[in-house]
């Protein structure tokens, strides 16, 4: 990064430019946007204060955004007994904002939520149950240009706003001398998820296949890097967006504890009343060290071929299609998977679009979605019985809905998968495979080991 880049930012300019209380509806807040330097959206989280939330999402198409510092937030709307609106109705209380910069820069919520809600204890409990966050700061790149952006409370004395227009200054100085590159990853130590367990497991969910219980059942478990000192997450991602293939970086830290991932699934993205969902279902993998681009043609025509891999698949695309038709009109489901290939590992993907019904917002789409055959089974609540009987520990924040929720209705929404859980010097990582009727137990093991790898890589233990 490079160039001088200054707030202009007064305790007296924060003052006469926060929108009258009440304007435009019941605004509470001003948003404050201010020509930025652009690189990597990380940096922001080096310049965190100590405890300040930080959140990252890093789509491979659309705006980068990275933030810190919490003014609101909002629940996720888990259940159909949540009360809608209420992103909507915390977004519509930021009023408009102030400079030549602001176009492009609306505000919006970023974050997301457990796998299963009632099972989000244990080791992500720092995480809390799930929710959306209005950031004090926030910075966006567009590809052309970025700004950071504040948001600011009417009710702010005169110390808090100037505490607020230094750290504008210092939070602006930082992004321009902070270098984008990582450091290296230091050495860790691998310990894999154990197999034996895996095979026990494989076996209960064999007997529920053949005993009609269920069509298809995700098996999750995590293994662990470990460092003797503490690992830096803004580093880890770095490292994680450094490839810019087809995946969205995200992250968030509270405390000392922080969930990052680079997912190559899409659970919707919603924009001017068009959905689109990812079916993605059927993993295939290359050996290590092998080279991508001499094995992605013969591995995907393996998956085409493949009757088990094809069955899994579609049981993903019904699922989602018939979400999508109680919703929208005129779904579209291509009559044929595509090739996803992500370096050794490759997927069968099928994009399913459609139109919203009146009064369908991102809330709807993402109870009628969340969890999708392809991280939780079919039928639904059957799997989900079996996954809280079977696996140990809670999934908490892995294979739940993270993303971003915007002014204008809006909403890009991943799944969490290929993603780590850090603490301190600790990272748990998390991957699963899809049991249906041929799945055999060391090759569905091997495939989540192959889902490991670029997170393996990211923490200094390569495969």
């Amino acid at each position: 990064m490079s160039g001088t880049f200054r707030s202009g930012l007064t305790p007296g300019r924060l003052r006469t430019s926060l929108p009258a209380e009440g304007t435009g509806g019941a605004t509470r807040f001003g948003a404050f946007v201010l020509a930025a330097p652009r690189g990597a959206p990380e940096t922001l989280w080096r310049l965190a204060e100590p405890g300040e939330t930080c959140l990252l999402w890093a789509p491979p198409r659309g705006p980068r955004l990275a933030a810190i510092g919490e003014v609101a937030s909002v629940p996720w709307p888990h259940d159909a007994g949540a009360r809608d609106g209420q992103a909507r109705s915390l977004l519509a209380q930021v009023g408009m904002p102030d400079g030549p910069d602001g176009a492009g820069a609306i505000p919006c919520l970023l974050g997301g939520a457990p796998f299963d809600p009632d099972r989000s204890a244990g080791a992500f409990e720092a995480l809390g149950p799930g929710r959306l966050v209005l950031p004090r700061w926030t910075w966006i790149d567009d590809g052309q240009a970025a700004r950071l952006v504040l948001v600011v409370e009417h009710d702010r004395d005169e110390r808090d706003l100037a505490r607020l227009a230094r750290r504008g200054e210092a939070l602006l100085d930082g992004l321009a001398r902070t270098a984008d590159a990582s450091a290296p990853p230091r050495d860790g130590r691998w310990t894999p998820p154990p197999r034996s367990a895996w095979h026990r497991r494989f076996e209960r969910i064999r007997s529920a296949l053949d005993a009609g219980e269920v069509d298809k059942l995700v098996l999750a478990h995590a293994g662990r890097v470990e460092h003797d000192e503490p690992v830096d997450a803004a580093d880890v991602l770095a490292r994680l967006r450094s490839r810019r293939d087809a995946v969205t970086v995200f992250g968030i830290r509270r405390g000392g504890t922080a969930f990052v991932g680079a997912t190559p699934e899409t659970l919707f993205s919603l924009r001017d009343g068009h959905v689109v969902a990812d079916a993605l279902a059927g993993t295939i993998s290359a050996p290590a060290g092998a080279d991508p681009a001499e094995v992605i043609d013969r591995l995907g025509e393996r998956l085409l071929s493949s009757a088990k891999d094809r069955r899994e698949q579609q049981i993903v695309v019904e699922a989602v299609a018939d979400a999508l038709r109680d919703l929208c009109t005129g779904v579209d489901v291509p009559a044929r998977p595509a090739i996803r290939a992500l370096g050794r590992v490759v997927h069968l993907s099928t994009p399913i679009s459609g139109r919203v019904r009146d009064g369908v917002g991102w809330e709807q789409l993402v109870r009628a979605l969340h969890p999708t055959p392809a991280v939780g089974g079919h039928p639904r609540d059957a799997a989900l019985r079996l996954i809280a009987g079977i696996e140990d520990e809670p999934r908490g924040w892995f294979a739940g809905p993270f993303g971003r929720i915007d002014a204008s209705g809006s909403a890009h929404v991943a799944v969490a998968i290929r993603s780590a859980l850090i603490r301190g010097g600790c990272a748990e990582l998390w991957a699963g495979a899809g049991i249906v009727r041929g799945s055999r137990p060391d090759a569905e093991f091997e495939e989540t080991l192959a889902k490991m790898r670029r997170l393996r890589a990211a923490l200094g233990a390569p495969a």
